[in-house]
Formats: C-alpha cells, structure tokens, sequence
C-alpha cells in the first residue's frame, strides 16, 4: 500500500514539472469563439464556426525560476539548494495546466448563439511550504525545539469537458450560459494536510501530529509484480463515458454603451464525483519516535528504498479504505472593460481571480489591440501575476479565406528566456468560419 502512496506523492509534485489556467490574453480576442470560453456572453461577428483541435498549455509558479537556483560549476549545470531555499516563500504554489480542445462548433440565430465542443483537461496544483524543502535537505536537526508544518496540499487530475452554450444579445446587452459535462479519467488530490513534526531539545524525540488524507482514482496501474505506473491508456468509450461525473457551468454578461463595454463572468462552477477505483489513504494521530533524522530518509545512499518504505510507513501508518470522493473545478472570474478608440484600435484592462483549495489567486492586465483590416488582428496585453510584473502577452488572428488561425501567449519573453520565466503559457489553433452577420 504505502508503495502505491510514496509513487502517488511523487506523481503529483513531479508532473507538476512537466506540464503545462490563468489564461488572460485569450479575453481580449474577441474576433474568435475561443474567448468565450472566459466568458459566454462573447458573440464573434460569424454566423458559423467550426473549430479544428487546438492547445494550451500554462506553467506558473511563485517560487525560483530554472536559472534562479540552477548554475554551472566544472562546466556542468547544477542545482544550488542554498538558492532554492533562499529564493522560496514561506508557503509556495505551483500550477500547471494542459488543454486539448478536439472540437467546437457554434452557430447563430438571429440574435441567438448556440455551440458544442469537447476537451481533454489535466491540471495540477501543488502548495508546499519552505520548511518541508528545508527538512527533505537538511534533515530535523536545524528544527530542535520548534513544530513545522511538513503536508503538502496537492491535486492533479484529468478529465473530459463536453460542453453546451447558448448566448442572446438584446438591445446592449448580452449573455450567455454553457453548461459543461465532466468524466473524470484520473486524480490524486488530497483532502486534509494538516501534518506538523516536532523536534525535542533534550532527547532528539519526534513527534508526528498528522490528520493528513490523500485520495487517488483510476491513475494508477498494477503490473503483477510490485510495481505501479502511470496509466493514461487510449482513448475509448470508457474514458470518455466514466463513471465519474460531474458538472461545470460558466455564466457571463456584456454590456456595451457607445463606445465603452463591460463585462464579468465566472468560468469552471463545478465538481467533479470520483468513484472508479477510489482509493483513500489516511494518517491521524500522534506517533513518537527516538534517534531518526528525517534527511536520512531521503538523502543516505546507504539506506534501501525498502528500509525507506518501512520507515515512512511507521512514520505515517497510513491506513487504506476505498470511498468514493469529490473535487471542486479551479473556479475563474473575469471583471473587464474596454474602449474602442476608433475602428481600428481598442484598449481594455482586466481583473482575474482564481479560486481553488481554499485561496485566491489574482492577476492584472492591461490590453491594446488593432485591427489590420479585414483579415488581421494584433494585439499586446501586460499583467501582474504571481508576484511578477515582467509579463508582456501577444494576441494575433490572420484570415485566410475561411481559414483562420490565432496564437495566444499571456508572456511572449519566456519564449526567449524561457529558463528565467516563472510564467509560461500559450494556446494555438484553427478556425473555420462562415456567413459574416449583416449590418
């Protein structure tokens, strides 16, 4: 059992590493579908659409950037822990977020909107504090005396997303719903973290204060032989159609007086209800123990990764049951203005907000966008976000016919400076629209 928890924790801090929704510059392209999907009130200016597959992905984190705490020494490149933990927070957070979008399709009637699409979702999160990279280092003994909180909070999970909206203008207003379809395909996410360590100055005792609960499903696979791995497997009917379902909605509104229109909406209200090979693990209680140094665990080559395993199982004595549980969606609201200067050109300024696990998680940003013609637009859009403040993002759409394409990225530097960027996103893909509206 504890194999199966030691390969889950790894799981979920690792791929946080590897893939990549704060998603602002996407608001302000309004000539595609694709900015409805930060609010459903948007109406493009074409009766139809159909949308070919397109991605995003995003990578942000409070913490160091790769060259913040990596450096090269004897012509190698290696990782400085002084830098690591000199460059961290108290507490730190680590998104990701990878989007497959496989189709979407809108049409208009008269003043009235309608549309379809599905989309393969992956989104981690991870919130670890300082004083657990610090222990995982240094081991316990720099904490003599002290209690530190050592749970990470952590979520990665999949899904499928099959959505349909309506939007309706009337007069100056606009609004629009989408309802959305969840299956689950995977996730390992906890439930409690509450996980403290205490050090004894006089007799080097520690003690484990632990109410800690993670919960897994559908992830993991067993291959006969005491190993488990990662198994996203193909795409059926099954994985499309599983047993764990939920349901999102997004809600928004426009309201456009001259030349100036606001709007606000909120994006991913929903839960997802995990029930296929559920699996819970859960540590509370005290546990006392004599002469045990925490780094030991991690950094003595001499101890096995069996005596390794047997450590952390008396450590934490993680029990096991199989209950099905539910997760909550990354929650999005959107507040945003903007002012068209005159055909050609418009401005327009955003407040984000994400909400997720208890937090809040804001951004800034301020846009510019001109169009060049009748088959091109490019715009330029600056935000806070995460503590940074060095974050230029590039919008652009080019018609070619009824082909159109679009690129988004809410921070065009990390595309040439990418190891010093702690804010990495993008989205690309393919339109084909029809019927222009009538004037």
């Amino acid at each position: 059992m504890l194999k199966k928890l030691i390969f889950v924790f790894f799981f979920a801090t690792s791929v946080c590493s590897l893939f990549a929704q704060q998603e602002l510059s996407l608001h302000f392209l309004r000539n595609t579908w694709q900015s409805s999907k930060t609010n459903p009130a948007f109406i493009t200016e074409h009766r139809v659409h159909y949308g070919m597959p397109n991605l995003y992905f995003n990578i942000s984190h409070s913490g160091p950037s790769y060259n913040d705490v990596v450096i090269s020494r004897n012509g190698e490149n290696v990782l400085d822990i002084s830098r690591v933990l000199n460059s961290l927070s108290d507490n730190n957070q680590l998104f990701t977020n990878l989007e497959l979008e496989t189709m979407s399709t809108s049409f208009g009637i008269k003043n009235i909107r309608f549309s379809v699409s599905h989309a393969f979702k992956m989104n981690t999160y991870l919130d670890y504090s300082k004083d657990m990279v610090e222990l995982a280092w240094n081991g316990n003994s720099q904490f003599i005396g002290e209690t530190i909180q050592i749970g990470p909070d952590f979520q990665a999970f999949a899904y499928n997303e099959f959505a349909l909206g309506a939007a309706m203008k009337i007069l100056n207003v606009s609004a629009g719903a989408k309802l959305k379809i969840l299956t689950g395909i995977g996730d390992v996410s906890t439930s409690r973290t509450d996980a403290s360590l205490y050090t004894d100055p006089d007799i080097y005792q520690l003690t484990f204060n632990t109410d800690y609960k993670i919960n897994t499903s559908s992830f993991l696979a067993y291959d006969g032989n005491g190993d488990f791995e990662l198994d996203f497997g193909k795409i059926t009917a099954e994985r499309l159609f599983s047993k764990n379902l939920g349901l999102a909605v997004d809600l928004g509104a426009a309201f456009k007086l001259g030349n100036v229109e606001v709007a606000a909406s909120v994006v991913d209200l929903g839960y997802i209800s995990w029930k296929k090979n559920a699996t819970n693990y859960t540590s509370q209680g005290s546990h006392t123990y004599e002469g045990l140094d925490v780094s030991d665990i991690i950094n003595d080559e001499s101890i096995t990764f069996e005596e390794t395993i047997d450590t952390l199982a008396e450590v934490f004595n993680f029990d096991e049951t199989s209950a099905s549980y539910n997760t909550m969606l990354p929650t999005k609201l959107y507040l945003s203005g903007s002012y068209d200067i005159n055909k050609m050109f418009k401005v327009g300024g955003l407040f984000y907000t994400e909400v997720y696990r208890g937090k809040l998680f804001p951004a800034f940003a301020a846009s510019g966008t001109v169009k060049l013609g009748k088959i091109a637009s490019l715009g330029m859009v600056y935000s806070i976000r995460n503590q940074t403040y060095d974050n230029v993002g590039l919008n652009a759409t080019i018609k070619l016919g009824p082909v159109q394409i679009f690129a988004v990225t809410d921070n065009v530097i990390a595309a040439f400076k990418p190891y010093d960027s702690r804010n990495v996103n993008a989205r690309i893909g393919i339109n084909t629209i029809f019927n222009k509206k009538k004037k």
